[in-house]
């Protein structure tokens, strides 16, 4: 609301995106699913390297990092240019999902 998209690509890439979830009715409730188990990672991450993490944040640290190849899995092959791209980008993180596996720091 604060500083609305101008661009006319960027809103026609995101409308393109919505407009493929909403036409796969079971994508768009997995997808929503999945990502009431992400939280915000920024905020997880600046607790944790500040030294401020409590147990709670560390947990949902990685409830976040189990999420991201589920997540990642139902991005891949989209039509949409946008949610392509989040596929690409989106991050396994493999190295921190394998320590919080581990119990690695506990």
């Amino acid at each position: 609301m604060a500083a609305p998209l101008t661009d006319i690509e960027a809103i026609e890439a995101r409308h393109d995106a919505v407009a493929e979830i909403l036409a796969d009715v079971s994508l768009g409730d997995e997808i929503r699913e999945l990502l009431r188990r992400v939280y915000d990672v920024e905020r997880l991450i600046g607790r944790v390297t500040t030294g401020r993490a409590s147990p709670r944040d560390l947990s949902f640290l990685n409830r976040t990092l189990r999420s991201l190849p589920a997540l990642k899995a139902k991005l891949t092959a989209r039509k949409s240019r946008l949610l392509a791209q989040c596929e690409g980008d989106l991050d396994l993180c493999p190295e921190l999902r394998k320590q919080a596996r581990c119990g690695v720091g506990r």
